[in-house]
């Protein structure tokens, strides 16, 4: 594991793993991810996080990891976040991803949404107009109030969001429905990149 990139305080509850029946997809899709090159790595940690709405609030990749062969002792089960303390409560071996906030806050907004994949691509950055993906107004750095707040500005009536000069976030009613969004969008920036 490398070092965490958190900002904030995390308070942990218990010291395991979190056990659920729906962890084994979300990992599915951390691979998928990887290899997709929409979580690409640096070093050895990958740039992007993945979640799912659990039965005491969100499972989360922890910080640091490589989501290419992320384990269940990799997940993190978030059961609170206080934005006044900056403090996350959590069930788990690790950090939580430092966008946990971010997830949080999205969750608590959109309550259709179950899954929510943060990824990295040049492309699709680079193609977000002409895509027609929402963007958000200011560049704010990763994990900060700030940059939630940039997003919150911007996600109504929005499944597919990109923050600015940073990266994407798809969201659904289920895993499937927001790894799929974002394959989707890879691909259409692809073929606009080789159109040019």
């Amino acid at each position: 594991m490398t070092e965490s990139v958190a900002k904030f305080e995390t308070v942990f509850l218990e010291k395991k793993a979190p056990e659920n029946s729906n962890s084994a997809k979300l990992l599915e899709w951390c691979k998928r991810f990887s290899e997709s090159g929409l979580a690409p790595l640096d070093g050895e940690k990958s740039h992007g996080n993945l979640s799912f709405r659990s039965g005491n609030g969100i499972i989360i990749t922890s910080s640091g990891s490589n989501l290419g062969n992320c384990s269940e002792n990799e997940l993190v089960e978030v059961e609170g976040c206080e934005t006044e303390k900056f403090c996350a409560k959590v069930v788990g071996l690790s950090e939580p991803s430092s966008e946990t906030f971010i997830h949080w806050e999205i969750y608590g907004k959109l309550p259709e949404v179950n899954a929510i994949f943060h990824g990295h691509s040049e492309l699709i950055l680079k193609h977000a107009t002409e895509l027609g993906i929402s963007v958000t107004e200011n560049f704010a750095q990763y994990g900060t109030i700030e940059l939630i707040n940039e997003i919150l500005n911007i996600l109504e009536g929005n499944m597919f969001i990109v923050a600015r000069e940073h990266g994407f976030f798809a969201m659904g009613k289920s895993m499937e429905d927001a790894g799929k969004l974002a394959l989707e969008y890879l691909e259409k920036a692809k073929e606009l990149e080789e159109g040019k």
